[in-house]
């Protein structure tokens, strides 16, 4: 680890350890995106984390999991936990949304964390004899800017409450872009003929 990391382990440790009652407490809410609709019954894991040196690797550990209640907060002290240097969220889950699965640094009170929920799009790109045109390549955003040339079609998970572009190009003409709103939780058919 570089000596810039440790160094920012430090401070990290000297901020948690400076609360008023030698206790650290964290709460906040759990949202989805776009719509910041509270998330009940969201699973929160709290790992600990001790330092072992400037020249060892920290060693991390589970410490607790917590629930968000019905408005989508939770609360969590270190109270009861194994005693740890620092403590992080670890990961949040929630069936339907998008898992969160890298670290959340605690600094105390967290406003909100944002997951993103599940969207399917069933698209389907289909070679139309009307129009006349030697290839298309579709490149979507969502399958990560690769481009499908010819017909196909496919059903993608992806990220919901938000627009998303497919761009269409053909030999013949200039590329034409679709946008299209994928609504949360919920499978959208889209159909493009080239």
């Amino acid at each position: 680890m570089k000596p810039i990391n440790y160094l920012f382990l430090i401070i990290l440790t000297l901020q948690i350890s400076c609360t008023s009652d030698g206790e650290l407490s964290i709460s906040g809410t759990v949202v989805a995106y776009d719509t910041l609709t509270p998330i009940a019954d969201a699973k929160i894991i709290i790992i600990g984390g001790i330092t072992n040196g400037i020249f060892e690797p920290t060693t991390e550990f589970f410490v607790d999991s917590i629930f968000t209640d019905e408005n989508g907060r939770y609360e969590w002290n270190d109270g009861d936990a194994t005693s740890a240097d620092y403590y992080s969220i670890g990961a949040v889950f929630k069936d339907g949304y998008f898992n969160i699965s890298s670290p959340i640094s605690i600094y105390g009170n967290r406003d909100e964390i944002i997951l993103d929920p599940h969207a399917w799009l069933h698209l389907n790109v289909i070679d139309d004899p009307t129009i006349i045109s030697d290839f298309c390549r579709t490149n979507a955003t969502f399958i990560s800017g690769s481009g499908v040339f010819g017909e196909f079609e496919g059903i993608y998970r992806i990220r919901g409450n938000r627009d998303i572009n497919v761009y269409v190009k053909t030999s013949l003409e200039p590329s034409e872009i679709d946008t299209i709103y994928l609504p949360t939780q919920d499978t959208l058919y889209h159909e493009i003929r080239f």
